[in-house]
């Protein structure tokens, strides 16, 4: 089956922001920061 428009864009920045959380919510803090960018274009 395909489902064209199932993975698009929208997942990916849903997927980005669930990885921010995270980032977020770690107890131990990272030695570097961490920088996430979304760019969009149609």
């Amino acid at each position: 089956m395909i489902y064209n428009g199932a993975h698009d864009n929208a997942s990916g920045v849903s997927s980005l922001l669930q990885i921010t959380k995270i980032y977020q919510g770690l107890k131990e803090k990272p030695k570097r920061s961490i920088l996430i960018l979304i760019f969009a274009k149609k």
